[in-house]
């Protein structure tokens, strides 16, 4: 009954741990579809990711059926155990009585605490499939908490040089590369490229080729496993975290607008000051084409106007 117990822990534990990495596949392509929701319309594109999400849905979903039936047979096995070590211990405890090998109260003792421990156990048993999760989940919390930051994004220190300006060139020197989640799939292989200043560059390829992880090791929001990552012929990891991303702005497709203020989406941009002036808000706006977009909208008498849902979504 404990073998099959062990076995029934080690198996939820297995499988839990195996549908994990493949529900963080299928919901990576949700938010993928979902944040570019637009460009996937324009490409029409809604049948390749929902079939891709289903294909991955459904790599899970025969998982479950097989995990289904193997702890359904041991489960059955388990708790067959108790009713027929049960019967064979009246068995023996008869022919013992029988033989006046012991008194019929001395079994019917012996059986009764057998059976209620019996009892006890089978009813334990039920527990084990919760107990597997339950472990897993503890152990995937624990290794959370307990995992040190390789880049601390809040650090002010670090580095031993601050960027106060930089040309833009950057190089990836012979880069490998894999998320810390996945650490057996290489995203960047022997990966090189030069970026001369003030060129523009176009990364084209299919979803989880790298292009975002790409963009993502410039910001530093990754380390590199292997290789180099120079800017202006420098390691990125020599730079000081804070005044390096003071001076680089990304631009995403489809730009998320925060329910505050118009000026204070304008000026969430730069962080490294708070005394941004209204004029230099205009003038931004000015820049980006939409300054005359903002005064057409309605019940906006400056830059202090707070968006409602339309306003976002038109803007």
């Amino acid at each position: 009954m404990l073998f099959g117990g062990f076995l029934q822990t080690r198996l939820t534990a297995y499988y839990s741990s195996k549908g994990k990495h493949i529900l963080e596949n299928a919901g990576k392509i949700a938010m993928e579809a979902i944040q570019n929701i637009q460009t996937v319309m324009q490409l029409t594109k809604e049948s390749y990711f929902y079939n891709e999400y289903c294909e991955i849905l459904n790599t899970i979903h025969r998982s479950s059926i097989t995990r289904a039936h193997i702890l359904s047979i041991l489960f059955s096995i388990t708790s067959a155990v108790v009713y027929f070590s049960t019967a064979a211990f009246i068995s023996l405890g008869t022919f013992l009585v029988d033989r006046d090998t012991v008194t019929f109260e001395d079994m019917f003792l012996v059986l009764n605490a057998v059976v209620l421990a019996a009892r006890t156990i089978g009813r334990e048993l039920t527990l084990f499939p919760d107990y597997g999760r339950a472990t897993e989940a503890a152990t995937n919390i624990f290794t959370l908490l307990n995992q040190k930051l390789s880049i601390d994004n809040e650090s002010k220190t670090g580095g031993e040089i601050v960027c106060e300006h930089f040309n833009g060139q950057i190089d990836f020197d012979h880069m490998y590369f894999n998320y810390p989640n996945r650490s057996e799939s290489t995203v960047l292989k022997n990966f090189k490229l030069h970026m001369k200043s003030e060129q523009k560059i176009a990364l084209v390829g299919t979803s989880g080729c790298g292009k975002s992880t790409t963009i993502q090791l410039i910001e530093r929001f990754y380390g590199v496993n292997m290789g180099r990552l120079l800017i202006d012929s420098k390691d990125i990891r020599s730079l000081n975290l804070q005044s390096y991303r003071s001076q680089i702005a990304v631009v995403s497709q489809q730009p998320v607008l925060f329910d505050i203020s118009i000026r204070e989406n304008i000026a969430y941009g730069d962080n490294s000051r708070t005394d941004i002036s209204l004029n230099e808000i205009i003038q931004v706006a000015k820049d980006a084409n939409i300054h005359d977009f903002i005064q057409l909208l309605p019940n906006v008498s400056d830059y202090f106007f707070c968006y409602d849902k339309e306003s976002i979504i038109f803007l």
